[in-house]
């Protein structure tokens, strides 16, 4: 066989191997385990229409607003993180892990959990101040 052909032979075999690994993933429980994790849109919703922000933070559209679900002590919740910074009124889904991460910012960074068990937002904050 041809060097030329069997360049070809291995580009099919690759193609072939990286669909059957897709199509694994995408039927697997790790990828259902994975959607599990962001919260849906209606879920945000009754979020929204329930939460009180802290008297000293800006309109809650001023904020991007980062969903996540994750656990705390062994039980579910939805971890919002809302940031503002210059591009209000994003909603943005992520996993647990892409949840920004900020120390401070006062009011600028706002944490929040909710309870999906229990129907009720846990607590609500500013991040201090550095």
């Amino acid at each position: 066989m041809s060097r030329k052909g069997l360049a070809c032979l291995f580009v099919a075999a690759s193609v072939l191997l990286s669909a059957s690994l897709l199509i694994t993933f995408l039927t697997s429980d790790r990828h259902e385990a994975a959607v599990k994790k962001v919260p849906a849109p209606e879920m945000i919703r009754r979020i929204e229409a329930n939460l009180r922000l802290p008297h000293e933070a800006r309109p809650l559209g001023a904020y991007v607003r980062y969903y996540a679900t994750d656990t705390v002590d062994n039980a579910a919740v939805v971890r919002g993180v809302f940031v503002y910074d210059g591009a209000p009124g994003r909603i943005v889904r992520v996993q647990p892990d892409q949840v920004p991460r900020i120390a401070d910012g006062g009011c600028d960074v706002i944490e929040m959990l909710y309870s999906p068990e229990a129907g009720k937002i846990l607590s609500v904050f500013c991040h201090g101040a550095a």
